[in-house]
C-alpha cells in the first residue's frame, strides 16, 4: 500500500515465464578401437539447438478518495528465440565389466546462433478528476516506444553436451540405466536480460507526486525511452538432468 494524494494505493503484480528448449541432430559414427570390453568411436555431424523464451509483466494499480478514483494497469511482454546451426564433432567410449557398463559421452557444436527479440506493451488509466489521462496506450512501463519492436541479431556460439551413464545387466533380458546430462549453450538470447529497469521519463514528474505505475502512464509520453540501445543482449544458457532407464530385451 502507498500514500499517493492522501490516500491509500492498491496494486497488483504478476510475473508469468516460460523456457522451451528443443534440438535436433544428424550424424555418424566411425570406430576408432574395438575390444572384449571396451569401444571408442568417433562423431561428426550437424547440430540444431531451439531455445524459446517469454516474460510477461502485468501490473495494476488504484486508489479511492472521497468522490473521486484514478488508477491504472500496464503490461510487458519479452520474448526470445535463439537458434543455433553447427558442426558438430564428438566421442563416446564405452567399457563392460561383468555385469556393469560405463558410457561417456562428449560432443561440442560450433556455428551461428541467431538470435531474436521482441518487445511489446500496453496499459490504460483512468481519473475522473483530469479527462486527459490516456485511456489506452500502446506501450507498458519497460516496454516503451524506444524499444518496442523485434530486433535480431547473429553471432559465433558453442554448445558442448556431456553425457555419463551406468548401466545394470539384471538378468540376461532385462537392463537398468542410470545417467546425468549438462548441456551449455553460449550467445543465446535471454527474455529476462532484455527488460532495462532504468525508465528515461519524456516530461519532469510535479512534486507531491510519487512514482507510481499512474505516473508513468501519465507522464512517459511517445518519446519515452528506456537507456537500452537496439543490441540483443547476449548470455550463456545451461541445462543439466537426470535418467533412470530400463531396458527390456526379447
Amino acid at each position: 500500500t502507498k500514500l499517493f494524494g492522501g490516500g491509500p494505493m492498491e496494486g497488483t503484480f504478476r510475473l508469468a515465464s516460460r523456457s522451451d528448449l528443443w534440438g535436433a541432430e544428424v550424424g555418424a559414427w566411425r570406430n576408432l578401437d574395438r575390444d572384449e570390453n571396451s569401444s571408442w568411436d568417433l562423431l561428426l555431424g550437424l547440430r540444431n539447438l531451439n531455445l524459446e523464451e517469454e516474460v510477461d509483466v502485468r501490473y495494476a494499480s488504484r486508489q479511492d478518495l472521497p468522490g473521486a478514483a484514478f488508477g491504472a494497469f500496464a503490461q510487458d511482454r519479452f520474448s526470445t528465440v535463439s537458434r543455433f546451426y553447427g558442426l558438430q564433432v564428438g566421442s563416446r567410449f564405452r567399457l563392460d565389466e561383468g555385469p556393469w557398463s560405463l558410457n561417456l559421452l562428449g560432443k561440442v557444436g560450433l556455428g551461428a546462433m541467431v538470435r531474436t527479440v521482441r518487445i511489446d506493451g500496453n496499459g490504460g488509466a483512468f481519473d475522473e478528476l483530469d479527462p486527459d489521462v490516456p485511456a489506452a496506450t500502446d506501450y507498458g512501463v519497460f516496454a516503451l516506444p524506444g524499444n518496442i519492436g523485434t530486433h535480431t541479431d547473429v553471432g559465433f556460439a558453442v554448445v558442448p553436451e556431456v553425457r555419463l551413464s551406468f548401466g545394470y545387466q539384471v538378468t540376461r533380458r532385462l537392463r537398468v540405466t542410470v545417467g546425468y546430462d549438462f548441456l551449455y549453450a553460449s550467445g543465446a538470447a535471454r527474455a529476462a536480460d532484455q527488460i532495462d529497469t532504468e525508465v528515461q521519463t519524456s516530461g519532469a514528474i510535479p512534486a507531491g507526486f510519487s512514482r507510481t505505475l499512474d505516473d508513468y502512464l501519465r507522464f512517459i509520453g511517445p518519446t519515452g525511452t528506456t537507456s537500452a540501445d537496439d543490441d540483443v543482449r547476449e548470455s550463456g544458457f545451461w541445462t543439466h538432468g537426470l535418467d533412470v532407464g530400463v531396458e527390456l530385451a526379447f
